[in-house]
């Protein structure tokens, strides 16, 4: 009885090996169908093959590079941060005003107060001024660093026992560079940065959504939503990858198009009163838009800036606000 129980569970056991070693058959078999279809398509396509391992090994060449370059920026923002500890801190046009309106009410015994006013690219000002004596090498670091397309404005006392050191990056470029040296801080031309009644265009441009529109120092004069279809990015690989990528930038040809004919309109309608054209978003996409206005509006000029406003119906309210504010830093 006992023999014959085991016999039987044994032809069992050996039915259902059986049973999976055929199936493991057929899916190898598959297996080697697939693969000898992949080797007779690439070495039917040998070009292609070669093409696509060198773009591959481009491409992880380009990836190590950037890592290496994110790791060596990273280190070197850890090493400032030991040396000096900044504060920034972001205020309206009004805010603004009433700091700069505070700052001016300090007074110094002797001279110690520095007004400086740099336009963009102009630090080597800092570095240079009264032999290089003056200004430390934890604000010209700061001012090499920020690289502000604005400028700078700043406020800075130099003796030991220092009641100040505020920079600025301005909603709009001093008009020209220069530093001050008084018993009091200067802020006129701060001021007028803010408060002088100008006219400015801008453009929030993205893929498919763009805002343009006009403002002044009072408030939003008008905007403009411009949107058009855009495919959003593709994930795969391959062909398809590449095909969808060609249409996909048709499309943000033809919405720049769109969106660059109604801002040369915008700026026609209000041609000789705009002061300068700020790009907010995509900026590559922003300063296309920008460059349909033609040669007509070419000697305007135009900033680019960054601010958090996505586009949508309400953006106008928003930047019309936030192209007067300002990034303000205590050093």
């Amino acid at each position: 009885m006992i023999p014959r129980f085991f016999t039987k569970e044994l032809q069992e056991k050996i039915e259902t090996l059986e049973k999976r070693t055929a199936e493991l058959e057929k899916e190898n078999e598959k297996l080697r169908k697939r693969l000898f279809k992949r080797k007779e398509k690439i070495e039917s396509q040998p070009a292609l093959y070669q093409e696509t391992a060198e773009e591959l090994k481009r491409a992880k060449t380009v990836i190590e590079s950037l890592e290496n370059k994110i790791q060596a920026l990273t280190d070197e923002k850890d090493n400032k941060n030991q040396k000096t500890s900044i504060q920034n801190f972001s205020l309206s046009k009004k805010e603004s005003l009433d700091f700069l309106e505070k700052i001016q009410t300090i007074k110094s015994q002797s001279n110690t107060f520095y007004s400086v006013y740099l336009t963009p690219n102009e630090t080597e000002l800092l570095r240079n001024y009264a032999g290089g004596d003056i200004f430390g090498d934890e604000i010209i670091d700061f001012a090499d660093g920020i690289k502000s397309e604005t400028g700078l404005i700043g406020f800075f006392d130099s003796s030991p026992l220092s009641v100040a050191c505020f920079f600025s990056s301005p909603p709009f470029p001093p008009k020209k560079s220069e530093i001050f040296k008084d018993s009091i801080f200067l802020t006129k031309q701060a001021e007028d940065i803010f408060s002088k009644n100008r006219q400015t265009a801008f453009i929030l441009a993205h893929a498919g959504e763009s805002v343009i529109g006009i403002a002044s120092e009072s408030g939003l004069i008008k905007s403009e939503l411009i949107k058009t279809g855009v495919k959003e990015k593709h994930s795969k690989g391959g062909w398809s990858q590449k095909r969808f990528e060609r249409l996909r930038e048709e499309d943000i040809r033809r919405h720049i198009e769109k969106a660059g004919e109604s801002f040369k309109e915008l700026l026609a309608e209000y041609k000789g009163i705009t002061d300068e054209i700020i790009i907010s978003g995509d900026k590559k996409t922003g300063f296309d838009i920008a460059g349909y206005s033609g040669d007509e509006f070419k000697d305007i000029n135009r900033i680019y800036r960054h601010f958090d406003t996505k586009p949508d119906r309400y953006a106008g309210e928003k930047l019309a606000k936030d192209i007067w504010s300002a990034r303000w830093y205590r050093l």
